[in-house]
């Protein structure tokens, strides 16, 4: 390939090459060898002209415009911030204002890395299986203790989220009054390992305490181009009703058993009645069904265990009855007309501590799969609260009658809002490992 040949050009010169006494030959030889990188070169230009002349790929191997950017804020501002060893700062994208930039000098890289650890050790504390092993279920330890979550969902108040929100307070209120603005956040480096999404003051007096979900509905991105590429497949499905198929593992060979599964299935069931409803459910729900069944429904829900491989992260993956569904296996697939993708099993949206700027984790996964919304969980989430938060999810999705009789229905993101604030209440505020780690990616 001529990007091979170019990438390979110019490296050809050896240890011989230095030791040859004959001047000349080496001579002739780097020049034949700049002749060749040249034609390469203008081959290469040829070729992208030949491409760019193709209706649909003007832009094609350019960046892209800010309009075309823009067009990830679609459903509401998007928020990068980019955490760098020299700064830290965010940029907003808006669909009717120019970037709006945000410096960030209450964090640097050093501080975001301290936050992660001490999430981590937070988690610890409060029981939370961080070794990956797929269990599901939150084992709480004695004596719980939020003190370290309480300071570092502070920070990130003080330090990420208040600053930019006090930015963008003109660019929120452009949505609809009645509702909550909504906001897409694609963080990098360490920051993609914290719950932005749950920032504030809590613990203190209630006229002092404050949150982020109080104020707006987010959602997170991996990058600008996932949710470009998201948005492009996304499809109202206001008008449509939506199939669905659920996988549960109540009891996965070799794993502890998730008994809320069946709970679970049983409360999604309750709001699919006259809907195209398929149900995966212990031996039955193998890896070769899931994957053949996939793309025959707009919904998916993984109601079982999920394995986050750090020495793999493509070996992550969901543990169906007969084996591991690998992310890898995942990827392999193109899916079309399909929806959203709801992962309740543990640490689907952690990726790789040691590569945070790689977005390899199984909702990520989900998104490169072809489902434009997902949601994921950051770590272990409960068997008691998983079918709690998907009784008011998919009441809140699929809809529910109101005083006047008619269903209202909410896109992903605001019914995972709405479930989470009700799961919030449930448990208490300042119980954040059972409410804070559901997040929604996409759009």
């Amino acid at each position: 390939m001529v990007v091979q040949a170019l990438q390979h050009a110019g490296t050809i010169t050896t240890r011989n090459d230095v030791e040859t006494r004959d001047l000349e030959v080496k001579q002739s030889n780097l020049e034949e060898e700049a002749q060749m990188h040249r034609r390469m070169a203008l081959r290469y230009e040829e070729l992208l002209q030949q491409i760019r002349a193709l209706d649909g790929f003007t832009s094609f191997f350019k960046p892209k415009h800010l309009s075309e950017l823009a067009s990830a804020a679609k459903h509401g501002p998007v928020i990068v911030v980019n955490v760098d060893q020299s700064r830290c700062d965010a940029l907003v994208l808006s669909l009717s204002r120019d970037i709006i930039h945000v410096p960030l000098p209450g964090l640097s890289l050093q501080k975001a890395q301290n936050l992660h650890m001490k999430l981590i050790s937070s988690l610890h504390i409060n029981g939370i299986r961080i070794d990956r092993n797929g269990a599901r279920a939150v084992r709480p330890a004695s004596g719980e203790n939020y003190d370290q979550f309480i300071l570092i969902l502070k920070i990130l108040w003080l330090n990420v989220v208040q600053p930019i929100i006090s930015k963008i307070e003109d660019a929120l209120h452009e949505s609809k009054e009645d509702i909550l603005p909504h906001i897409t956040w694609c963080p990098t480096g360490p920051l993609t390992l914290l719950p932005l999404h749950a920032a504030g003051i809590y613990g203190g007096p209630t006229e002092t305490n404050i949150s982020i979900s109080d104020i707006v509905v987010s959602s997170y991105t991996t990058t600008l181009g996932a949710l470009i590429s998201s948005g492009s497949k996304f499809k109202e499905h206001q008008a449509k009703i939506p199939s669905i198929l659920i996988v549960s593992q109540p009891d996965t060979p070799g794993l502890p058993p998730l008994p809320g599964t069946v709970e679970e299935a049983k409360v999604i069931k309750k709001y699919t009645l006259g809907m195209h409803t398929h149900h995966l459910n212990h031996d039955v729900a193998t890896a070769k069904a899931v994957m053949h069944d996939m793309g025959k429904y707009d919904i998916i829900h993984f109601a079982c265990h999920g394995i986050q491989d750090v020495q793999d992260p493509l070996d992550s993956g969901f543990a169906v009855y007969d084996q591991r569904l690998r992310l890898k296996e995942l990827m392999s697939l193109s899916l079309n007309n399909v929806h959203l993708a709801v992962l309740s099993a543990c640490q689907t949206a952690t990726g790789d501590e040691n590569l945070p700027e790689e977005a390899v984790h199984l909702a990520a996964g989900m998104l490169a799969v072809g489902y434009p919304s997902v949601i994921a969980t950051l770590w272990s989430i409960g068997d008691k609260e998983a079918p709690l938060i998907a009784d008011k999810f998919y009441a809140n999705l699929l809809g529910h009658p109101d005083n006047s009789g008619d269903k209202t229905k909410l896109t992903p993101a605001y019914a995972l809002h709405e479930a989470t604030k009700n799961l919030r209440k449930e448990v208490g505020e300042t119980n954040f490992v059972k409410w804070v780690p559901f997040i929604h990616l996409g759009v």
